[in-house]
């Protein structure tokens, strides 16, 4: 015998159920020819009493013949009052039962299709139920798929439920899935809700065949997606960019303030952000814009006080009280929700007061939770959320293990309380400060409310709409001299309020000038006069003085919004610009800040290494040649010397001195890497310069005496099996460890991942980037694999290698994994994010294989990269070989985007500072250079012209060089990104 599924009447009295071997509970004979065919039967909790529903009509006071039950437990319904029960009956019919008067009536009367999955409203006159026929009202184009109707039992109609938004009828839609789910309806038979791989709603970006809850309201024939954030944003699977995502489950309260369903969408709420099904409660009011859900929604799966921030597993499948206070779902064995319980249970959360407890446990104080068994069916609540009801095989509960599925009824103590009542406000909202200014922010306080509700705002301009939803706005100049207000709507689960400041004269800002550009000798500089700059009576002086806090004398002639520094009586001195309006009939005059005007500076020839460098040793730079305008100052020099690592990382910063003789001495530890002399100077008063040479190799000291050999000690033991190079995750290669013959207990044990090159050369992943992972007992290494040489992998193998007592370290290699010919999808992995999106570090691309044999290919589309220096010709143009790389080159070519940006310098009057290494903090400065390209299918490589701008050939012709980043840009089948720092330099 055993017991399926169960409903629950909105009092908690009475519980429908499915059970085997039906005379055990009403004493009927057993079905003829189908003795142990299921039945439905209702039990009165109060009384004991069963009664078997799943029968014929009664005639003449007698009980009709029982008729098999046919289906699934989740297909039962049973109205508020527990008289009529909806269930399966024979031959793919779906019927109810009048308790009352004992009748047995069809749902989908003259239907020519299979019924299923019956809702009932709280009366019992509406019941929404899914079918295959072709011939029920509005049936449309079923493409063999199952649709949703509901039928008014008092009139007979039946309208259909699943269509899209704003439609009437089907015309021109093929569904692509079935409705799924049992449904709900409410009380007045308006709102019915369900689950459809259909996508229903436009805009919402689901993917076809993901099933999706859905809310429809057959008096205005709009149709809500309910996996949906308070915000308006669609669900997301993890919260990231597909549209796979899944909602379902839900369940609507009679009065239709409140639907509960699942979602394993990571952004509908603050907080929760797993792929794992979560269970919300959405409160359903429909002020959003075109009339969309916009009630409060509530994450009801939520982990206990210090169990972290969500659950570690999946819940879903809920039910909900009549006042939307106290929600029931199945929990697929989170271990965060109650303390010490684990597997699938069943639980309970009061809202109100933001409690959770574990329903499916044995009775009594502390009883224990159910284990053994599976959850079956959702569970269900009484109106007033005192009963919950849910069916389970676990035989820990009652101790009879004789059932395979058993009803279970528990009942809980009240919520903590009547809802918050609907927000009022008690303090008007203000805006600050007293006299917003244009251009410039102002603040709306929302002032004080009751009910704890969460604030929309609206800001009005002379009682106009602005263009400003939230806290602050900007008030544009046309809003000087109006009144400024805010609007502040506060809303919580009961309602909503609103609220108006009072108004604020908006004036306009104060009048401002600066000067703009280079301020150095032969250089044009610009009065920026801020909001005069569009008065037509505009006019400019140009001031010169002494210093910083003189006013200053007007400059002869000098009276036009620009004014070029070529007159040497100006150097080392401060220059101002004044400008002046008539504003309304009244003059008005505002002057800029002081700008310095300094020396132009041009490094002739750099400094650079006279004698090798070597570690422990000083040694010397050559002077730094400059040509200073005008004639007749003084430069004072200050050079230093910087080490660099073999990766371009800065060692050591060495003191400065006036001479460029004996610097150093050079730190131990620098032999590889590279030294650069350097200048920073200074010409005249203050005006500095900077100056930087070729790089030299740092040699290394004599060779030190040899140690004494460690004693004997053991050594490392032999490994029996490689390791192998295994998938963990779709974009992950994993390598599990290698067998040996002894143990590894207090052994230090590393993974080396290496990429094989073309002519068998390898290089080795860094150790940084990979990530120990600990499964089944054995250790794997996440490879996130990056990849800087110019020729494309041909294979990937990892080694594990085992240090011994003795510290001899021994290596046990993979076998190589050669790449897969299945690849149709590139994605780029590896770099760190920065200006426009641009990674700064050499990246490496996964080849994905969707045949799901964890195949995964590491391959690169990277090119090699000019080697620095590049030179610019007489025009401005630098010539730049860049190619599609072996993996393009072979398919369709490649389209391409070069660029040179600056690092760390402005142009702003100083001369470029030091080329430095490109590392993965290195920002982008300022774009110099721009050009698009294309490689032509079997060509490995063109040139590409990139015309640089006028700052930087300005730079150039006086003798700088500039530090850059190049950055290529690849678009097609294959994406990557290459990053270098060339060194510009005009051509001679």
């Amino acid at each position: 015998m055993g017991v399926g599924g169960t409903a629950l009447s909105a009092d908690g009295r009475y519980v429908a159920f499915v059970a085997h071997g039906n005379d055990s509970y009403s004493g009927d004979a057993r079905i003829p020819g189908n003795e142990n065919a299921a039945a439905v039967y209702v039990r009165d909790r109060l009384t004991g009493e069963v009664e078997a529903v799943s029968r014929s009509s009664d005639v003449a006071g007698r009980p009709g013949a029982l008729v098999p039950f046919v289906s699934g437990g989740s297909e039962l319904s049973i109205d508020a009052t527990g008289r009529h029960v909806t269930f399966p009956c024979d031959g793919g019919r779906l019927c109810r039962r009048d308790r009352v008067t004992g009748t047995t009536a069809r749902v989908d009367p003259g239907a020519n299709g299979d019924a299923f999955l019956a809702g009932m409203s709280a009366t019992g006159r509406y019941v929404v139920f899914g079918s295959y026929a072709t011939n029920l009202p509005g049936a449309g184009t079923s493409n063999g798929l199952p649709r949703l109707y509901r039928r008014d039992m008092s009139s007979g109609s039946i309208v259909r439920v699943d269509l899209r938004d704003g439609r009437t009828d089907d015309t021109g839609f093929v569904p692509q899935g079935p409705a799924v789910d049992q449904p709900t309806v409410s009380e007045d038979g308006r709102y019915v809700t369900w689950t459809s791989a259909d996508v229903l709603v436009a805009g919402t970006g689901f993917d076809p065949g993901y099933r999706q809850a859905y809310l429809r309201d057959l008096q205005t024939d709009r149709t809500y997606a309910l996996n949906r954030s308070a915000s308006g944003d669609y669900g997301r699977f993890g919260g990231g960019a597909t549209g796979q995502t899944e909602s379902g489950g839900a369940r609507i309260t009679p009065d239709g303030r409140y639907v509960a369903f699942d979602s394993n969408a990571g952004n509908l709420v603050a907080g929760k952000t797993s792929t794992s099904f979560g269970v919300y409660r959405q409160r359903l009011t429909f002020g959003g814009p075109a009339g969309a859900i916009d009630g409060a929604l509530d994450l009801v799966s939520v982990p206990r006080p210090g169990g972290g921030t969500q659950l570690d597993n999946n819940a879903w499948q809920p039910a909900i009280s009549d006042d939307g206070e106290r929600v029931a779902y199945v929990g697929a064995s989170p271990t965060n929700v109650v303390s010490g319980v684990t597997g699938f249970q069943v639980y309970a959360r009061d809202l109100p007061g933001g409690t959770t407890v574990l329903v499916s446990r044995a009775d009594g104080a502390g009883g224990a939770p159910a284990s053994g068994g599976q959850i079956a069916f959702p569970p269900a609540v009484s109106l007033d959320g005192r009963v919950v009801l849910f069916s389970t095989s676990s035989a820990t509960l009652d101790g009879d293990a004789g059932l395979q599925y058993k009803a279970f009824a528990r009942v809980l103590p009240p919520t903590s309380g009547p809802p918050v009542p609907a927000p009022q406000n008690t303090t008007l909202p203000s805006v600050s400060p007293a006299e917003p200014v244009t251009g410039q922010s102002a603040t709306c306080d929302p002032g004080s409310w009751t009910g704890s509700p969460t604030f929309a705002y609206e800001w009005l301009v002379d009682d106009a709409a602005a263009a400003g939803t939230g806290p602050t706005f900007v008030p544009p100049p046309t809003a000087a001299g109006k009144q400024l207000r805010c609007r502040v709507t506060g809303a919580n689960a009961a309602g909503s309020a609103t609220a108006t400041s009072a108004p604020r004269p908006v004036v306009a800002p104060p009048p401002t000038a600066e000067v703009t550009g280079d301020a150095r000798f032969d250089e044009t500089v610009t009065c920026d006069a801020g909001r005069f700059d569009a008065d037509p009576s505009l006019t400019v002086t140009w001031l010169v003085g002494p210093g910083i806090t003189e006013p200053g004398t007007p400059i002869a002639g000098a009276t036009g919004r620009t004014f070029t520094l070529d007159d040497p009586a100006l150097v080392e001195r401060w220059i101002r610009c004044r400008a002046s309006i008539v504003e309304n009939g009244t003059p008005r005059t505002v002057t800029s800040g002081a700008r310095y005007v300094h020396l132009d500076v041009t490094v002739v020839r750099p400094t650079a290494p006279l004698t090798p460098p070597r570690e422990g040793e000083r040694f010397t730079c050559s002077d730094t040649e400059v040509r200073v305008r005008p004639a007749g100052y003084g430069v004072t020099h200050s050079y230093s010397i910087r080490a660099l690592r073999d990766n371009g990382e800065i060692a050591a910063d060495y003191p400065a001195s006036p001479t460029p003789t004996s610097l150093g001495p050079l730190a131990d530890g620098t032999a590889g890497g590279r030294v650069v002399c350097l200048d920073e100077g200074r010409a005249g008063a203050a005006t500095r310069f900077s100056s930087d040479g070729p790089l030299a190799t740092i040699l290394a000291r004599s060779a030190p005496a040899p140690t004494p050999a460690p004693a004997a000690l053991p050594g490392p033991p032999r490994a029996t099996a490689p390791p192998t190079v295994g998938a963990y995750r779709q974009l992950d290669r994993t390598c599990r460890t290698a067998t040996y013959d002894g143990p590894l207990t207090g052994l230090r044990t590393r993974i080396v991942w290496r990429l094989h090159l073309a002519g068998g050369q390898t290089t080795v992943v860094p150790a940084s980037s990979l990530q120990p992972l600990v499964f089944d007992g054995q250790i794997y290494r996440d490879a996130s694999l990056a990849f800087t040489g110019p020729t494309p992998p041909v294979g990937l193998s990892c080694e594990q290698l085992v240090t011994g007592r003795n510290g001899v370290e021994q290596g046990t290699r993979s076998a190589v994994v050669r790449p897969n010919p299945y690849c149709v999808e590139w994605q780029v992995q590896g770099g760190r994010p920065g200006r426009d999106g641009i990674p700064y570090a050499v990246t490496s691309a996964w080849c994905t294989d969707y045949r799901d044999d964890g195949n995964d290919t590491v391959v690169t589309a990277a090119p090699p990269l000019p080697r620095p220096p590049l030179t610019v010709d007489a025009s401005g143009v630098a010539r730049i070989v860049v190619g599609c790389g072996a993996t393009v080159a072979t398919t369709n070519g490649c389209a391409f985007t070069v660029s040179l940006h600056a690092i760390g310098t402005t142009f702003a009057g100083r001369a470029a500072g030091p080329p430095r290494p490109v590392t993965k903090t290195t920002r982008l400065g300022r774009r110099l250079g721009r050009a698009t390209a294309r490689v032509p299918r079997g060509r490995r490589a063109v040139t590409v012209r990139v015309r640089v701008d006028a700052a930087t050939r300005r730079q150039l012709r006086r003798g700088r060089t500039v530090a850059t980043v190049l950055v290529v840009r690849y678009r097609g089948r294959a994406t990557a990104v290459r990053v270098g720092a060339p060194v510009l330099r005009r051509a001679r």
